[in-house]
């Protein structure tokens, strides 16, 4: 769902949710190669309305440029519902 020009490292991912949003989606991240990323405690807490809550990402965050960001989803959220992700991250020096 993400790719940077440049090489990065994620610090940390927000959910958005708009629907019922009765059942949020639990997600885990990790690169296009499948090397999970560690999100601290829990998923954050997606807003269903205002600004989105973070949770930090503490390892597997880095990512070359040109590599993409990935999510899977591991539970039945509320059908129909719609979800945005943000990520937070530092762009590593060249």
């Amino acid at each position: 769902f993400y790719m940077a020009n440049d090489a990065i490292t994620v610090t940390a991912v927000g959910c958005n949710c708009r629907g019922t949003c009765t059942t949020t989606a639990t997600f885990t991240l990790e690169d296009r190669g499948g090397n999970a990323m560690t999100i601290t405690g829990t998923n954050p807490v997606c807003a269903t309305t205002g600004a989105a809550g973070f949770a930090a990402v503490t390892a597997g965050g880095s990512l070359t440029a040109g590599e993409m960001a990935a999510f899977d989803v591991t539970n039945t959220p509320t059908a129909s519902d719609e979800y945005a992700l943000c990520l937070t991250m530092t762009t590593d020096r060249q």
